[in-house]
């Protein structure tokens, strides 16, 4: 299996294209999609993340500090954790795209065979 890098510079398993598996412009329409329903999931994330405001009255003000800055980095983990998955989605659907057209060209006959055809 290919492995392909993100742009943050890990690396994802591909899937294999190849003419008895999945077209590629199906693979990069559901890729697509995917990183497009995780990129509204993110913009509401960081949009709703903690206020400190919720914590506060926790007492001794210790465990309300203490709460406060879990919650703060449990919340930049699931930022993360959504960019990365937005980061491999791009990739993959990149690769299904280069897939998709290497594909076409493969099939569009040049020149020189439409005379022959004649």
């Amino acid at each position: 299996m290919p492995r392909i890098e993100t742009e943050d510079g890990r690396t994802v398993e591909a899937p294999v294209i190849h003419l008895n598996g999945s077209h590629p412009d199906r693979l990069e329409e559901d890729f697509t999609e995917i990183r497009h329903a995780l990129i509204a999931a993110f913009d509401k994330l960081a949009t709703s993340g903690p206020n400190q405001r919720d914590y506060y009255v926790l007492a001794p003000e210790a465990e309300a500090r203490r709460a406060w800055e879990a919650a703060v980095a449990e919340h930049r983990a699931r930022l993360d954790t959504l960019n990365k998955l937005i980061a491999d989605f791009e990739a993959l659907q990149r690769h299904a795209s280069d897939a998709a057209e290497r594909r076409r060209q493969s099939i569009i006959p040049s020149r020189a065979m439409l005379e022959i055809v004649k």
